[in-house]
């Protein structure tokens, strides 16, 4: 009786014991979330982590369409016949792999990183091949050049023209979609090089050739990867901005755009050439966004190959395989100009970011 009375005193403190315990475990996991806690151990960005690897080379795929409009009447346009007719031709697909790479962590909660990036013909995604398709197009040398003076004197343009005729450049070009990306030889082009090296610093004009130049020049991008540690003063910051991790802190050293006339200034002071347009802290690169957007929310991304940033908005929720999600899409203004120090706009057809809102990630 002895023994069968002990061993159920030991049930009951048993019992007991683990009543306590889960209890105890019941409060903890109200107060702290551990699904929260194992998500953001699991998605912190540290040198060697699971979620570092995955974003050093993303395993996501990202396909670029491309469509070209072909002219098919330009001598009759040139002679003042006929207007200007074209043809829709594509989609010429293209996968990009992005791979972030020299990624130094530093003691005030940011990670500075080179990002590059590399274009990869997909066939069988496309409507023929790009190497042999041709495209009838304005020759953008001379229309970006001819734009560029259409303000400068009469002898200016008298010597352009003079010029565009010597090296028999044309208002349209016979090229093939390889060319019209990748590059195709202008004799304009050519002289401006030799002539002014630093100012055009290449002998062939291709638009993906340019935009990928741009994008792939050893830009060092500074990255937040934990805010709670230091808070940037600058005045151009809004306030929801530096309360989110994996904005752009600074773009090769700098917050702002320098060739858009921004002029670095120290912690909160002010420069009456800086305003919103020409700044790109807070912005994201596309890569990484914060865990907790929703759908009254608002961002910008920046990519050195954009002229500005640009303003991302919360479109709808949406249903993704079973998963809650927003879906981000460009705002409606973003090819407005407001300010004069923007001269060129990159006109961009759609951009669609899927976000999901029940995994957060």
């Amino acid at each position: 009786m002895v023994g069968a009375s002990s061993f159920r005193i030991q049930e009951i403190f048993l019992l007991a014991l683990f009543g306590v315990i889960m209890v105890i475990s019941s409060y903890f996991m109200f107060v702290y979330e551990p699904l929260l806690l194992l998500r953001k151990k699991v998605l912190t960005l540290s040198p060697g982590g699971i979620f570092f690897n995955m974003w050093s080379k993303p395993p996501v795929k990202i396909y670029l369409n491309l469509y070209l409009f072909s002219v098919t009447n330009q001598e009759k346009f040139i002679n003042g016949e006929e207007k200007l007719t074209v043809k829709e031709i594509g989609p010429y697909c293209f996968q990009e792999t992005l791979i972030h790479t020299n990624a130094t962590f530093h003691p005030n909660g940011t990670v500075s990183f080179i990002p590059i990036r590399h274009l990869t013909f997909i066939k069988e995604k496309s409507v023929g091949d790009y190497k042999t398709d041709r495209v009838v197009t304005p020759n953008l040398p001379l229309v970006g050049i001819s734009a560029m003076l259409r303000d400068s004197s009469m002898f200016t343009n008298l010597g352009l023209t003079m010029i565009s005729n010597t090296a028999n450049s044309k208002s349209f070009v016979n090229v093939t979609v390889n060319q019209y990306l990748f590059g195709y030889e202008d004799l304009l082009i050519k002289l401006g090089h030799t002539a002014l090296p630093t100012w055009i610093n290449f002998e062939n004009f291709g638009l993906f050739d340019r935009i990928f130049a741009v994008d792939n020049s050893s830009n060092v991008i500074t990255m937040t990867t934990d805010y709670t540690k230091k808070t940037p003063q600058n005045p151009l910051y809004k306030p929801e901005e530096v309360k989110r991790n994996y904005y752009i802190q600074e773009f090769n050293g700098s917050p702002g755009l320098r060739h858009w006339e921004y002029k670095d200034v120290e912690g909160n002071e002010t420069n009456s050439a800086n305003s919103r347009c020409n700044f790109i802290g807070g912005t994201f690169d596309g890569s990484l966004f914060p865990s907790d957007l929703t759908v009254n929310d608002e961002f910008r991304v920046y990519r050195r190959a954009f002229c500005r940033p640009l303003t991302i908005k919360a479109l709808r929720e949406v249903n993704v395989d079973g998963f809650e999600a927003i879906e981000f899409g460009l705002d409606d203004k973003f090819l407005s100009v407001p300010s004069k120090i923007l001269k060129t706009l990159v006109i961009v057809k759609t951009v669609k970011i899927v976000y999901l809102t029940e995994l957060q990630v």
